[in-house]
């Protein structure tokens, strides 16, 4: 099931930034590079997977790849909405592992949207109002990813 999320996440991705590439939004190598992060993201889910799926290793490195990937996108395109997407994984993945895992991978993802936020802010890449959207766009997606972690609690009480 993880594999098959991360695969799906990916694609969604790949679409988005090779569709800005056409409308004008992107660059060439931009759409170039997330590709290339997507398919080195990708390549050891799909070949742990194959070797060892029960293996814990898997969810680890699935949530590495969408910090990276995650950060590059919210970095490179800037709308709120590309910083939700990157929960979309954690919802799927978090019912399946522990609260350990959900807590690490929630914390990691709000870390590396506050990041790249301040590096949008820091290189002027950001300015006026769209300082206020993010800031409101980053806490409602801090609650949402302690809503995520939380229900895996809820789950098990069911």
């Amino acid at each position: 099931m993880l594999v098959k999320v991360y695969v799906i996440f990916y694609g969604i991705v790949i679409l988005l930034v090779w569709m800005a590439k056409l409308r004008g939004i992107q660059t060439t190598a931009f759409a170039a590079l997330v590709t290339g992060m997507v398919l080195a993201a990708e390549i050891p889910l799909l070949i742990g997977r194959r070797r060892k799926p029960a293996s814990n290793l898997l969810r680890y490195i699935a949530a590495l790849g969408l910090f990276i990937i995650a950060g590059c996108m919210s970095y490179g395109f800037g709308q709120d909405s590309i910083r939700f997407l990157g929960a979309l994984p954690l919802i799927v993945c978090v019912v399946f592992f522990e609260r350990k895992y959900a807590w690490m991978s929630g914390a990691g993802y709000a870390l590396v949207m506050v990041v790249t936020m301040a590096i949008r802010f820091g290189t002027g890449h950001a300015g006026g109002y769209e300082i206020v959207d993010s800031v409101v766009a980053l806490v409602i997606l801090m609650i949402m990813l302690v809503l995520i972690c939380n229900t895996y609690r809820d789950c098990l009480s069911v």
